[in-house]
């Protein structure tokens, strides 16, 4: 994208997949994207995919994979935006969170969190989940993403925040570090009034030019062995091989 000159939004810094959320309830509606209700299996197809995308012989990412929706996501899809998803920590523990450790523990390099909140707290902004969980107890190093318009649910459908200004502060202080919306454009107004500081805004900035660097965004071209992949690769014979095999997967043979 790069090369034709295409550096907007959306373009080139994540993959946002693999969605490993537990599909449980049936008015979600998005059941087709996730591998069912298994914890097992979402956390080892999950994983395989982030070491597809992602790659393993070079230094560099080919992409940056995102595992979603962090972390009880299954909810009824016409209420995403309030929605309280309430799971107690055993169920929380041994259903919806497995699949996430696993993906961190393949090195993703990214997680997205979810629209609804989780136990009376915002996915994007919650202090168990993304501080305690997923930086202390998992140890995971990249970067944290909103899901797209997340940060805005805060404040206009949760309630959580008195405004744009104290949803993105909240959520930054929290660990988002990248907002998927416009609500991020309130941070510098959110530092002026104190709500947070710099260090917490470097913190975010440095995690996500690590994946920056990871991808070689800063590298020359002839350095970054998988910018000489070209669109001929994408019906490779190579690629078109495995088809049956996937296929037998998909169907459960």
């Amino acid at each position: 994208m790069e090369k034709k000159g295409h550096t907007g939004w959306y373009q080139g810094l994540t993959f946002f997949s693999p969605n490993i959320n537990i599909l449980r309830d049936p008015r979600w509606g998005r059941g087709q994207e996730t591998y069912g209700e298994d914890p097992y299996l979402s956390g080892r197809m999950g994983s395989a995919f982030v070491r597809g995308l992602q790659g393993s012989d070079s230094g560099y990412l080919k992409a940056a994979a995102c595992a979603k929706h962090f972390a009880v996501h299954s909810g009824p899809e016409a209420k995403r935006h309030a929605f309280d998803a309430e799971a107690d920590l055993r169920d929380m523990w041994e259903t919806y969170l497995p699949a996430f450790r696993s993906l961190v523990d393949a090195g993703v390099e990214s997680v997205m969190g979810a629209y609804n909140m989780t136990n009376g707290e915002p996915c994007c902004s919650h202090p168990y989940l993304m501080k305690e969980v997923l930086r202390e107890k998992w140890g995971f190093r990249g970067f944290f993403v909103s899901d797209c318009g997340a940060i805005r649910d805060i404040h206009q459908y949760q309630k959580k925040a008195a405004g744009p200004v104290a949803a993105a502060a909240v959520a930054l202080k929290h660990g988002c570090d990248l907002n998927c919306g416009q609500v991020y454009e309130e941070l510098a107004q959110a530092h002026e009034r104190g709500l947070i500081t710099e260090q917490e805004i470097d913190r975010s900035v440095t995690r996500l030019l690590r994946t920056w660097f990871r991808l070689g965004f800063f590298d020359p071209t002839e350095k970054v062995p998988f910018s000489r992949l070209g669109a001929e690769v994408i019906h490779s014979p190579d690629h078109v091989a495995p088809a049956p095999v996937s296929l037998e997967a998909a169907l459960g043979r």
